[in-house]
């Protein structure tokens, strides 16, 4: 006897897939040697790439995602001020690529993202790095499995960002 479950029906026992939570992207850094950018501006610019979350597929790392939480991590540690008029430096971000499990016990996640710096008094690209982190979530986190991806997802982008902004606080404009 074959039973027919209602796709809705078995999103209710299963969980939707939720997207990545802004509060657990933004990265906790001790900066050491920090050099001092709170007088130049910074616009976060032209972030592409990635993939909107569906139910089927489960978390996934989108380009507004990324976005918000580079804004809120700038803001947060105060590398730059962060404008989006005549701003002194743009920060482009290209999400490359976005590797994970559809499922498994520990999820582990793959973000590759392209940054690119730009001094808008020249227009001249001035740095650009690829920075990829890597970020697993492990059964013992969360029995779900959807839970578990979201949270790869999370981290990836969190270690990714901290990447980033420890590569730019010490950079020499």
């Amino acid at each position: 006897m074959k039973i027919n479950i209602p796709y809705y029906i078995l999103l209710f026992i299963i969980g939707c897939a939720p997207s990545p939570q802004l509060y657990n992207t933004i990265p906790i850094i001790n900066f050491q040697n920090q050099i001092d950018y709170r007088n130049k501006t910074l616009e976060i610019g032209n972030v592409m790439g990635g993939e909107l979350t569906n139910e089927l597929e489960g978390s996934k790392i989108n380009a507004i995602i990324l976005k918000v939480a580079l804004i809120e991590s700038f803001k947060k540690y105060k590398l730059f001020l962060i404008t989006n008029i005549n701003a002194d430096y743009r920060l482009n971000a290209i999400i490359m690529y976005q590797n994970q499990p559809l499922a498994g016990l520990d999820m582990t996640v793959n973000l590759l993202v392209k940054y690119s710096l730009i001094n808008q008094n020249c227009n001249e690209e001035i740095w650009t790095k690829d920075i990829n982190s890597i970020y697993t979530a492990k059964f013992s986190d969360s029995l779900i499995g959807m839970e578990r991806l979201n949270m790869a997802n999370e981290g990836a982008i969190r270690k990714n960002i901290e990447m980033l902004l420890q590569t730019l606080a010490v950079l020499e404009l």
